[in-house]
């Protein structure tokens, strides 16, 4: 399949290498490329979109940069179509907030909607294996209750819970605003400090992620989802006590924390 591409530029104001990026995009969509394939060659690329070389390879840069290629060198070397990562995806996300750093009520305001929707979406599609991780959460929970040196550890764990959830979840949407609100969340847990409601809000989690477990054993959409919400709104007095911002910046910081 032979297909022809012509530079477009959308806007005056929109760089030709930007321009160019986005058309290397729509050709991957076009002749449904898979992570691996190649792109043409640069000199072909160069032809393609009757462009410079230099723009071509910014373009390629910034590809790049956001995930939607690897370039390597060499005899064998090119351009080729990457597969970009939920966690690539939350970091540049994150770039949107970096000088807009959102509050832990806002936070709640959209957990509220979306874990809810997430433990209803999953509870069908949980494997043996996800059921058997969620379970040494709660198991590890309980283990390292009761003890103060084990408090930012154990928040941690909690999350973890939600997060075995989202790898779960078939709806890419869903799955990466939920994963984005989890970060947000364990950015505050090392700037908390602990109080004397920490044990009260380890067992309300204990319990609740205890009831949504047998929930998703019993394949349960309907009370995953109910529990879920009650769980979320049972937490967020908590959270809003212990943390009023949440700067997003510290999000970038997770993340780059849990890749290493």
């Amino acid at each position: 399949m032979v297909l022809e591409i012509r530079p477009k530029l959308d806007s005056v104001r929109q760089k030709r290498s930007d321009a160019i990026a986005e058309q290397i995009k729509d050709y991957i969509f076009r002749m449904e490329l898979k992570p691996g394939e190649r792109l043409p060659q640069e000199g072909q690329l160069i032809e393609m979109f009757e462009s410079a070389r230099s723009t071509v390879r910014e373009a390629l840069r910034s590809l790049e940069v956001q995930g939607v290629i690897h370039n390597s060198t060499g005899p064998t070397g090119g351009a080729r179509v990457a597969a970009v990562s939920l966690q690539r995806s939350i970091d540049l996300l994150s770039n949107y907030f970096y000088f807009e750093p959102v509050s832990s009520l806002q936070i709640y305001q959209v957990r509220k909607i979306i874990e809810p929707e997430l433990a209803g979406t999953v509870a069908s599609v949980l494997t043996e294996d996800h059921l058997g991780q969620l379970e040494r959460t709660i198991s590890l929970q309980h283990e390292l209750s009761g003890s103060a040196k084990n408090w930012e550890r154990l928040r941690h764990i909690e999350m973890d819970f939600h997060d075995i959830l989202v790898e779960a979840c078939d709806n890419p949407i869903l799955a990466l605003a939920a994963r984005f609100i989890n970060s947000a969340i364990r950015s505050t847990i090392r700037r908390a400090h602990l109080d004397e409601n920490a044990q009260s809000f380890t067992d309300d989690n204990i319990a609740f992620h205890q009831k949504l477990l047998e929930a998703f054993r019993a394949r349960d959409g309907g009370a995953a989802r109910e529990i879920m919400r009650e769980h979320v709104i049972s937490a967020e007095p908590y959270v809003l006590t212990v943390d009023e911002r949440i700067d997003v910046r510290d999000v970038r910081h997770v993340i780059r924390q849990s890749r290493g």
